[in-house]
């Protein structure tokens, strides 16, 4: 990989050039962007309050679908969709969402304070990076995922996990559990095994459990043009000492984890676009960004011709 020399602290070191680096865009309000330069940080914030009312809640619906292409019977479908529905009631999802493009109009617009506000280009590699240092910490982290939005990659990604219940399901995994006394005393139903039964029971709970990850991937095809990727972690409801920040919008509070970015000379903002109605000077965002650490940042302004 190409390098180039930088100086830091006073001592010349070396980062991996980002020429071949992919780009994310993180739109902002001017007083979001100013916050994240200044303390050298980022947020992950509930996916659940943002403006998508369906965040998390696609995966039963998706379920369902399958469920029902496949001739699925409808008690047991019901039964199913009432195991991933307390899911995702149990999960949030944190992220900072990004986009592949970094001067959308729709996305001036709608996140960035009606085209006041910044376009905040971030290394992907250097995401990428912060993120699994954490995980390899034993620390909450973080992965980038890219979001789906169409109805055949939502099948397509929940399709094995479906086949696994399926087959749990067909061995007796939603069937009543039976102890042994009672078994004995009472019989099973010929071909009916408890403790086949109770082994499905477990497998599929563990099945319907593994889909958190899958919970905040799933976008409804009305996004598409955001052509989103998402920085991920999760938050369990009942958290207890967890270590969550809380901040306030104008109609909730919202939970969120805080990660600084550290190791700044790996530059993990690269690009900086100001919107389209943006008054600052090129040169006093150049100058702020220097000030406060994000040194060789491009900064440039929206071509999109709206005021």
């Amino acid at each position: 990989m190409a390098m180039q020399e930088v100086v830091t602290g006073g001592l010349l070191g070396s980062i991996p050039s980002t020429e071949d680096d992919e780009i994310l865009y993180h739109y902002c309000s001017t007083s979001t962007f100013q916050q994240i330069v200044s303390n050298g940080s980022i947020r992950l914030s509930a996916l659940t309050l943002s403006n998508d009312s369906l965040e998390g809640k696609l995966v039963s619906a998706v379920i369902e679908r399958l469920a029902v292409s496949d001739g699925m019977d409808p008690k047991s479908i019901d039964a199913l969709l009432d195991s991933v529905e307390a899911l995702e009631e149990l999960f949030d999802g944190l992220g900072l969402c990004l986009s592949e493009d970094g001067d959308l109009l729709s996305q001036w617009r709608g996140y960035a304070d009606d085209a006041n506000g910044f376009s905040i280009g971030f290394s992907k590699k250097y995401l990428n990076w912060l993120g699994s240092s954490f995980i390899f910490q034993d620390k909450a982290g973080f992965q980038s995922f890219k979001v789906l939005y169409a109805d055949h990659e939502h099948d397509r990604e929940l399709r094995p996990s479906f086949e696994e219940m399926k087959l749990h399901v067909n061995a007796g995994g939603l069937k009543p559990s039976v102890n042994k006394l009672t078994s004995i005393l009472l019989g099973s139903k010929s071909g009916e095994d408890p403790v086949v039964q109770k082994a499905a029971a477990l497998e599929l709970k563990k099945t319907v459990l593994s889909l958190y990850s899958k919970l905040f991937l799933l976008k409804s095809a009305a996004f598409k043009e955001e052509r989103e990727v998402r920085l991920l972690g999760y938050l369990f409801h009942d958290h207890g000492s967890e270590k969550i920040g809380y901040r306030a919008t104008r109609n909730a509070i919202v939970s969120y984890r805080e990660f600084a970015l550290i190791e700044k000379e790996r530059m993990p903002i690269t690009h900086v676009i100001l919107g389209p109605k943006q008054r600052t000077p090129v040169r006093d965002v150049e100058h702020f960004l220097k000030i406060s650490g994000f040194g060789n940042v491009k900064v440039g302004i929206s071509k999109a011709s709206y005021r």
